[in-house]
């Protein structure tokens, strides 16, 4: 699996230097920005989501996810393959990997209940609905 400290050591250093700036409604902060990009790299790079069945629970290749987090965050908010990207990751890490909270909490520094709160912040940026109360209402 990806070494923990490594996502965790990136966020808080670049979270650290960083000052968060006032943004729009339709922006994401820095912070923001910085926890979903950390969020794509665990779901693309760890062994939580099997080769077997990335494609099925993402709606995209681990490729395609690897080339939106190369640019991220300069993409196209509103495209399918953005959204799958942004979304699912959030989504699955939060939900799917059984048994494997404690691993995602420590890699990315925030729980569960905190991914679907990020969820609910981006989701009507990237054009979709952040309101559903259950994991599978969250699935893009």
């Amino acid at each position: 699996m990806l070494a923990q400290a490594s996502i965790h050591d990136f966020l808080s250093s670049t979270i650290a230097v960083a000052r968060l700036s006032q943004m729009d409604d339709n922006a994401l902060c820095l912070e923001d920005q910085l926890m979903i990009r950390a969020a794509m790299i665990l779901a693309a790079e760890s062994k939580l989501f099997p080769d077997r069945e990335f494609q099925t629970l993402f709606g995209i290749t681990r490729t395609s996810l690897r080339e939106i987090i190369s640019v991220w965050p300069n993409v196209e908010m509103t495209a399918v393959t953005t959204q799958c990207s942004v979304l699912n990751s959030l989504t699955h890490l939060a939900g799917y990997p059984h048994h494997q909270s404690v691993y995602v909490e420590a890699a990315l520094g925030i729980d569960a209940a905190g991914l679907i709160a990020l969820y609910r912040r981006v989701a009507p940026i990237l054009g979709k609905r952040g309101d559903g109360d259950h994991y599978g209402a969250f699935l893009v």
